[in-house]
């Protein structure tokens, strides 16, 4: 039989092992998809002269329950020519934690790179399709040059189960 002592001491661990465990959590793995998403952002290059316009949030949802894709997209404005954005993020993004990336949805012209396997970064030239009517207007009213990114987060279940990777 278990001690009055001994029990005492193993409901004492285990709430200091609880708690190390939620703090662990809140550390390393238990924030969410957004959240890592705009902690990259914070570290993403932007060329001169370049102007963040606009920014929505977002999440999609895949073919199973499990594949919801958060991402973040922004509008950009600049007097620079979309090859020399194109040309900018293929010289500031650091290929050690970049790679280019390329599948059947890329649109030609429109870069792509994954970031290991949780993100993806796509560049885009057309953002008609991606933002209000309004905003694209006046900003192309504005700028030589809008373009658009869009930073997506996948996380392990969607890897797995709905991309294979």
């Amino acid at each position: 039989m278990i001690s009055e002592v001994k029990m005492k001491t193993i409901v004492v661990w285990r709430r200091w092992i609880l708690l190390l465990s939620v703090c662990l959590c809140i550390l390393a793995g238990c924030t969410s998809g957004a959240e890592k998403i705009e902690r990259l952002l914070e570290t993403l290059p932007v060329p001169p002269g370049a102007t963040l316009l606009y920014q929505e949030e977002g999440e999609e949802q895949g073919s199973q329950d499990a594949c919801y894709f958060p991402y973040t997209k922004q509008l950009y404005g600049t007097d620079q020519s979309f090859e020399q954005v194109v040309e900018f993020y293929e010289n500031n993004l650091d290929p050690a934690m970049w790679d280019k990336w390329e599948d059947d949805c890329t649109p030609p012209g429109s870069p792509s790179w994954r970031r290991g396997k949780e993100f993806l970064l796509d560049l885009g030239s057309d953002p008609r399709l991606e933002f209000p009517e309004k905003v694209v207007s006046d900003a192309q009213s504005r700028y030589q040059t809008v373009y658009f990114l869009v930073v997506t987060y996948v996380d392990r279940i969607a890897r797995e189960k709905c991309l294979g990777w």
